[in-house]
Order: C-alpha cells, then sequence, then structure tokens
C-alpha cells in the first residue's frame, strides 16, 4: 500500500508544484514596477498552461483503474485495521514514544551530516524529516502531552523555513529554464527580474533555518 500511496504523492505532487509556483510568482509579480506588468502577464500565462497540463495528467490517474483499488484497499484497511500482534495491545505511551523519538534521531542524524555550508538538495532532505517528525509528533501529543506539543510547533517551524527555501530554489530554477524557451525582450526581463527576487527569498531562508532548528533542538523528545 506504501508503494501506491508514494505513487499517488508523485502524481499529486506535479499539480502541487504548478499551484505554488504559479501563486508564488503571481504574487512576486505585484511588487514589480508598472513597466514590468506586460512581461509578468507572459510569464504567468505560461505558467497557467503548465498547471492546466499537470491537473490535465493528474485527472487521468485519479480516473485510471488503479486508483480506485487504492482507494478500495485504503476503505478495507480504515474498516478493518492490519494490527501487528502484541504490539497493538500497547498503551498508547508506550506504543506512540518510538513513534516520536526514532523520527527525531533520523532528523538528528541528518543534520549532522550536513556539508558545510548545507547544499540546498541535503537541506530538502531536512525539511522531508521534519515534515515527518511533525506528523508524528502531531499524532502522539494528545498522549504524550505538552512536550511533545511543542516539539511539533518547532519542527512544522522549520517545516516552513526549509520549504521557503525550497519553493524559492525550484522558483528560480524555472525561471532561469523558461528564459531559455524564446520569451519576448519583455518576458525575459521580468523573469530576471523575479528571479533576483527569489534569489533573495532563498538567500533569507538560509539564513533563518540554524535558528528554527535550535527550536527543535530544544524541545526534542528526551
Amino acid at each position: 500500500m506504501r508503494d501506491h500511496l508514494a505513487w499517488l504523492g508523485g502524481e499529486l505532487g506535479a499539480a502541487r508544484d504548478a499551484d505554488v509556483l504559479l501563486a508564488r510568482l503571481a504574487e512576486r509579480g505585484h511588487a514589480l514596477p508598472a513597466a514590468s506588468a506586460e512581461g509578468v502577464r507572459e510569464l504567468i500565462a505560461a505558467l497557467e498552461q503548465r498547471r492546466a497540463q499537470a491537473y490535465a495528467e493528474l485527472l487521468e490517474q485519479l480516473r485510471s483503474d488503479r486508483y480506485l483499488r487504492l482507494l478500495d484497499r485504503l476503505i478495507d484497511a480504515a474498516r478493518a485495521p492490519a494490527l501487528r500482534r502484541g504490539k497493538a495491545d500497547q498503551p498508547a505511551r508506550k506504543a506512540l514514544r518510538p513513534l516520536v523519538g526514532n523520527g527525531w534521531r533520523t532528523l538528528e542524524r541528518q543534520v549532522g551530516s550536513l556539508s558545510e555550508p548545507p547544499r540546498d538538495e541535503e537541506l530538502h532532505m531536512v525539511r522531508i524529516l521534519a515534515k515527518g517528525c511533525r506528523y508524528a509528533a502531531e499524532v502522539a501529543a494528545p498522549v504524550l502531552g505538552p512536550r511533545i506539543r511543542k516539539f511539533a510547533t518547532a519542527a512544522s517551524r522549520l517545516q516552513d523555513t526549509l520549504g521557503e527555501l525550497h519553493d524559492a530554489v525550484v522558483a528560480e530554477g524555472w525561471l532561469r529554464e523558461w528564459t531559455t524557451r524564446g520569451p519576448s525582450a519583455a518576458g525575459a526581463f521580468s523573469a530576471g527580474e523575479l528571479a533576483a527576487l527569489q534569489r533573495e527569498d532563498a538567500d533569507r531562508a538560509r539564513s533563518q533555518w540554524p535558528c528554527a532548528w535550535r527550536f527543535v533542538e530544544k524541545a526534542a523528545p528526551a
């Protein structure tokens, strides 16, 4: 089932990325001078076309037999969970604590192995692991208490900071690639202006993530 969910996540990811990129660059476009409006409109039109294609491909997959079979399996799993013998009988405090602790230790090792300075791809992996820690902690917090709830909040902050970095890097990369497709002079100029703003956003997130990480360390489970 995890393999099938990973497939679905990949299909949803392309549409999500198109949404985020369009919203991000449309918002940043408002910060440019009025003289750049024509180029921004050309750029946004290209992004809307990209988004429409991503959604068309996603809808095709959501109509597939594979997706329908996955829905059936998820419904069956919700109605009759396949629980592990022994572990399912443990008290919630005992069963949930390793769920949070193991995720935290994996995240800690990943941060400890970062290059100096960290590469963007490495920080993207930190973001993914922080997201996993956040979700685990949010599930466990009602049972394990305020410390774990604080850890979930700190992990969420780290996830958001590194998410901003990732989105800015992706946006700058798309702008650079788009200019190779032969836009008008106005479009290429606006793309350059927006790329500079994305670079500033990325640099800001790179400077902020160590502070967000310290909050995670302080709130980490014992």
